[in-house]
């Protein structure tokens, strides 16, 4: 078992920081890939959470984030499950 969680935000710092935050309280803490469409959000959330992975990418289309991270995450941490 490999847990992954992606994550697609754009512009909702406060809720995205809380989902992270009670992620990582389980009992199973699973590696974390968030794709975001503005660099200032990449720098925020690189820096309050290191051990998250953070991408940036364009908000459109819709769906186009969360295909992103979900590669992402399926080629570099053979997520089981996603």
């Amino acid at each position: 078992m490999n847990p992954v969680v992606c994550i697609a935000t754009h512009v909702r710092k406060n809720i995205t920081s809380r989902t992270i935050e009670q992620l990582q309280k389980g009992s199973v803490i699973p590696y974390i890939v968030l794709v975001c469409s503005r660099y200032d959000e990449y720098q925020y959330f690189s820096e309050k959470f290191e051990q998250v992975t953070v991408i940036v990418n364009r908000n459109e289309p819709l769906g186009e984030k969360w295909h992103v991270g979900a590669r992402y995450a399926a080629n570099n941490f053979k997520a089981d499950p996603l």
